[in-house]
């Protein structure tokens, strides 16, 4: 039976890669494959260079409460090294990097400052370096390299060989899951309700974006 399952594996493996597939599907199933490569690196390229691209200036340190002295520092060091600020009128810039907005999401009090980091997030492969399209036709391209191997869906092809079997299998999975946490999910949004609403001292019923790393650290 080992021998036999190892056997039925490289089989699998040998259609999974097109040796079933006309000379003509053959021809279009590496076009598909090297498109796919392509548009899969413009879109990471598309994220760092918008990640990158975004930057915030802060030139009144209140704006800044709550950040550490040490953050305050590296802030403006790196403000001066974008010829931003100087010894009479410093500034502190802020990046899309971890260390630096995802510290101000979390610790700093001023909820417009974490307001705007939060904004500048959803820049990331928008505008400029839109993914949008490049995700469109990626999924344009599963779905024709699944439908070239025999799958009805790209889910369908990824998910065959493995323990859950399908793309149906492993939404159900997914679904089932939720309902069955979905009543302590319930539960601890209220009680991070109830957790602002005593901080805040005024009723919350919903959570802003960006105070949840604020409240929840």
């Amino acid at each position: 039976p080992a021998k036999q399952r190892f056997v039925q594996q490289i089989i699998d493996n040998f259609r999974d890669q097109g040796a079933d597939l006309s000379p003509e599907q053959k021809v279009r199933k590496p076009e598909i494959e090297n498109e796919l490569s392509m548009l899969q690196l413009k879109f990471g390229k598309n994220v760092q260079d918008s990640t990158e691209a975004w930057e915030l200036y802060i030139t009144d340190p209140a704006q800044l409460a709550g950040m550490s002295a040490d953050w305050m520092d590296k802030a403006q060091e790196d403000a001066r090294k974008k010829v931003h600020g100087e010894d009479a009128a410093p500034a502190w810039r802020i990046s899309l990097q971890a260390s630096s907005c995802s510290e101000v999401l979390r610790h700093c009090t001023v909820e417009a400052t974490r307001k705007a980091c939060w904004e500048g997030s959803l820049t990331i492969g928008t505008g400029e370096y839109d993914n949008e399209p490049i995700v469109a036709r990626i999924m344009e391209l599963h779905r024709e390299l699944a439908e070239l191997l025999g799958f009805e869906t790209y889910a369908d092809m990824t998910t065959h060989r493995r323990m859950v079997g399908s793309g149906k299998n492993a939404l159900k999975f997914v679904d089932d899951m939720m309902q069955k946490v979905k009543p302590a999910f319930d539960a601890e949004c209220a009680q991070v309700l109830d957790f602002v609403t005593r901080r805040t001292g005024h009723v919350t019923t919903a959570l802003n974006p960006w105070d949840r790393s604020f409240y929840l650290r």
